[in-house]
């Protein structure tokens, strides 16, 4: 991973989230690599990061990737990917098999994030887009304070 974006988002502000996400996905690309052999050989930018990453995690959850990475191994996400590269961070660690924290700080962007990738059911039961509606179900919409957060 390359440059840090100096733009900030909700992410940011949320009390429960990791401020070493990027050291834990670090950690689980080059795992990944040495436990199957396969180079890091996919780019993808998304704002100012530039991501390198291992092609079959991504194609595994997502549709999105799974069509583009066909093509490309160099992909650009739209300016406008929900959360930026903080979300898109998140969701990548949770192609790479770790848990990723979800709360009512980060559960619309993360939503918005697994939608526009096509991380659904599709993709194997408990994917991310099944975890950000039944933690939205389940705890955001259960009260008032936390049904708002994700709208400030």
């Amino acid at each position: 991973m390359d440059a840090s974006s100096s733009k900030t988002s909700s992410l940011t502000l949320s009390p429960y989230s990791s401020p070493n996400v990027a050291a834990l996905l670090k950690i689980r690309i080059m795992a990944w690599s040495k436990e199957t052999g396969l180079p890091v050989a996919v780019r993808i930018r998304v704002g100012g990061r530039v991501f390198h990453l291992n092609k079959y995690p991504l194609i595994s959850k997502s549709g999105y990737f799974k069509k583009a990475l066909h093509t490309s191994t160099e992909i650009k996400l739209p300016d406008n990917f929900p959360g930026g590269p903080k979300v898109f961070e998140m969701v990548v660690l949770f192609t790479y098999g770790s848990f990723t924290l979800i709360d009512s700080f980060n559960v619309t962007l993360l939503k918005c994030a697994t939608e526009f990738l096509e991380m659904n059911k599709d993709y194997g039961s408990g994917n991310l887009c099944d975890h950000s509606d039944l933690y939205r179900n389940q705890v955001v919409l259960q009260s008032w304070d936390d049904t708002l957060l994700p709208l400030s």
